[in-house]
């Protein structure tokens, strides 16, 4: 269990994309038509079907290409720095995307188990103290909180023992003593059997 392979998000990073996609796709189908109309007006039906092929030719031809940058390689990025967390390399690491808290990072160890412990090796730990919750779940939705360090005030990595039964794990940072700097984790394990 000390190997977790969770994608945090994902589907909500993708739907952001793919609506995206679609807003615009939907703007230069009314724009096109409105310009069509304005044009010519008595052959507005044809310049309407010429501007739909010509687009969609574009699509063709540049669709993937959009795809890729807008929806495929943030999604890469999102999975890549969240299996940073999980990967068993202190040198790679999960970070916020800003300083503001509170941050999250959960993940789903497949089945439920029985969870005896969290390791967590944070990043910069000689001189961050992370104020920090433990949750577990069991559907994914609902999360009880097992460990509560919310006023923690010491440095260094930590080892949280607790009794608890989950699939699903999330850390929720809700402060630290730096306020100019990222919440990162290089590595995050949980025990159990």
């Amino acid at each position: 269990m000390s190997d977790p392979r969770s994608k945090p998000a994902l589907r909500v990073e993708l739907l952001f994309y793919l609506t995206f996609l679609a807003a615009f796709a939907i703007l230069v189908g009314v724009a096109t038509s409105q310009l069509a109309l304005a044009i010519a007006p008595e052959r507005g039906v044809i310049l309407v079907v010429i501007f739909v092929a010509a687009e969609v030719g574009i699509f063709v031809l540049y669709g993937r290409s959009l795809v890729s940058r807008l929806v495929l390689r943030p999604l890469a990025r999102v999975i890549e720095t969240a299996d940073a967390v999980a990967d068993g390399d202190l040198a790679t690491r999960w970070s916020s995307a800003n300083n503001g808290d509170p941050q999250w990072w959960k993940v789903d160890l497949g089945a439920s188990h029985s969870l005896t412990n969290t390791t967590i090796n944070w990043f910069n730990s000689s001189s961050v103290a992370y104020k920090y919750i433990i949750e577990v779940s069991t559907d994914g939705s609902t999360f009880t909180t097992v460990v509560d360090k919310s006023g923690n005030t010491s440095f260094g990595d930590t080892s949280d023992n607790y009794v608890a039964t989950g699939r699903y794990q999330r850390i929720t940072v809700s402060g630290k003593s730096c306020a100019n700097c990222p919440t990162s984790i290089f590595e995050c394990k949980v025990f159990g059997n």
